[in-house]
């Protein structure tokens, strides 16, 4: 699941008098995943296989210490190549219909995991500067959060 980066504005706590958010995103699937309606070709490969592959690096000094950490190693043999069997169906399957059911409910605006990666910034109520610009990740969220009419 997506955290959002303003649930805890959202809970308005009495402290909070304005928010910063530097290239924030608010639909990780419109600006990541599927910008524009399609899979994307540009980020999404290399972000995957940047994370499947720096997952498996271990903390050395645990080694060093003798404090390896089995269950570390246990949780990346249950997922050793994280949503790559997706990915690789995104670009293989030719009609949405063979697309892996994973991807389809992603793609899908009303399926509850679409919904896990959308918040809601009309729920801040303090002022709100966000910086943003032309070419950045979450360039679809940027304007959605600036005015969420």
């Amino acid at each position: 699941m997506f955290i959002e980066w303003d649930v805890p504005a959202a809970a308005r706590p009495p402290a909070l008098k304005a928010l910063f958010p530097v290239v924030p995103g608010s639909d990780l699937v419109n600006d990541v995943l599927a910008p524009g309606g399609g899979f994307g070709f540009n980020f999404i490969p290399l972000w995957l296989t940047a994370i499947n592959t720096l997952k498996w690096v271990p903390d050395v000094q645990s080694i060093v210490d003798g404090q390896f950490d089995y269950q570390w190693l246990a949780d990346r043999g249950a997922s050793p190549l994280t949503f790559m069997d997706v990915f690789l169906n995104a670009y293989t399957a030719t009609r949405f219909q063979d697309a892996d059911p994973r991807l389809a409910e992603h793609l899908t605006d009303t399926s509850p995991s679409r919904r896990e990666y959308l918040s809601d910034p009309s729920r801040i109520e303090v002022s709100t500067f966000v910086v943003g610009g032309w070419h950045d990740l979450f360039t679809y969220s940027e304007s959605k959060i600036y005015c969420p009419c």
